[in-house]
């Protein structure tokens, strides 16, 4: 079975009503070099195919999604480019405009997870790239085509239904 024709069982078995008492649902999408999918506390979008980011999980971005549509980014640097064990500060562009600054922590290797902000859902709407670098090392910055937004927004937040409410 082709590997799209798996994806749409997928989605179309995550669309179905839970009854209750059962276990949260299951969501899993792809569109293009985009995959969103839920683990039991907030569902993910990541920018690049699985196959690929499992191999390489540097270079990437994440947005991640809670209930109470609670937003955060979450962004894979380059081995050994973040200074450990300090406060961390990711200045996020996002084609023009004012920066968004928000307090970011390591997480897994040289991985920063941003604090929840509910401006994000506003600038990711509207942007064509985002731009993610350090406070403190501006020159540390990782671009990504934001193609797809719309669908990846929309996606995240029916993966939300399938989370367990707060």
């Amino acid at each position: 079975m082709s590997r799209c024709l798996v994806a749409l069982w997928i989605c179309v078995f995550a669309a179905l009503p839970a009854r209750a008492g059962d276990a949260p649902g299951f969501f899993y999408a792809e569109r293009g070099h985009w995959t969103v999918s839920n683990s039991p506390a907030a569902c993910r979008a990541v920018n690049r195919p699985s196959e690929d980011f499992n191999y390489a999980p540097y270079n990437g971005l994440q947005i991640t999604v809670r209930p109470g549509d609670r937003i955060s980014v979450e962004v894979f640097f380059w081995p050994g480019a973040i200074n450990p064990g300090t406060d961390h500060a990711l200045v996020l562009g996002f084609g023009g405009g004012a920066m968004l600054t928000l307090a970011a922590t390591e997480t897994i290797g040289d991985m920063l997870a941003s604090e929840d902000s509910v401006e994000l859902w506003g600038r990711l709407q509207k942007a064509k790239m985002l731009t993610a670098k350090l406070k403190d090392d501006p020159k540390l910055a990782l671009t990504f085509s934001l193609d797809q937004i719309g669908w990846v927004l929309t996606a995240l937040q029916t993966c939300t239904r399938t989370l367990p409410k707060e």
